[in-house]
């Protein structure tokens, strides 16, 4: 009897246990999916901001325009936001994420914030002084960075849709059931 009342304790255990990881486990998925959809559609922000500014088009008018034996013009825009919020408050969190997501996206900010970097020099002025050809370099050198910011951004926007899709086999499967018992129209 007491046999019995010992295995009844462990499997009692072992349930209790099980179920609590399980319900571990499900807690992480959730939350490194908020997570990486988070900064997806962060970073899908970010790159829609630049292209409707046009960025790219008014660098390579600035590049143009020296090559073209012009004199420079300054670009003064300024970067008055945060735009690295959600990386900061979340930078502590990125090994949560599957794939190459953790790699990706501190990448991907690393080069948002030097290209702010070149603009927060254009804005205060701490290049004026330079010639036309450190100008052009500049220009041509942060065209090339909001390229690889772009591509960094496709990538981690591919990356979150294969690590984290939309409709997981749980949510198919329940779609599927439910129309399998709608009436026929």
């Amino acid at each position: 009897m007491a046999d019995g009342a010992i295995v009844g304790t462990i499997v009692g255990g072992l349930i209790g246990f099980l179920s609590s990881a399980g319900n571990d486990v499900l807690k992480n998925r959730r939350e490194s999916r908020a997570l990486a959809h988070s900064f997806r559609g962060a970073i899908t922000s970010l790159i829609e901001i630049a292209e409707a500014r046009k960025y790219d088009a008014v660098l390579q008018s600035h590049i143009q325009h020296i090559q073209a034996g012009n004199p420079k013009i300054v670009l003064r825009i300024r970067a008055s936001r945060d735009y690295v919020e959600i990386y900061k408050r979340n930078v502590d969190k990125l090994g949560a994420l599957k794939g190459d997501l953790p790699e990706l996206i501190p990448a991907f900010y690393t080069y948002v914030n030097s290209l702010l970097e070149d603009v927060d020099c254009l804005a205060r002025g701490d290049w004026d002084s330079e010639g036309d050809a450190f100008f052009l370099t500049a220009y041509m050198t942060m065209r090339e960075m909001l390229q690889k910011v772009r591509d960094l951004a496709q990538a981690i926007r591919n990356e979150v849709d294969l690590r984290y899709p939309e409709k997981t086999w749980a949510t198919r499967t329940a779609e599927l059931i439910s129309a399998s018992r709608r009436p026929p129209e």
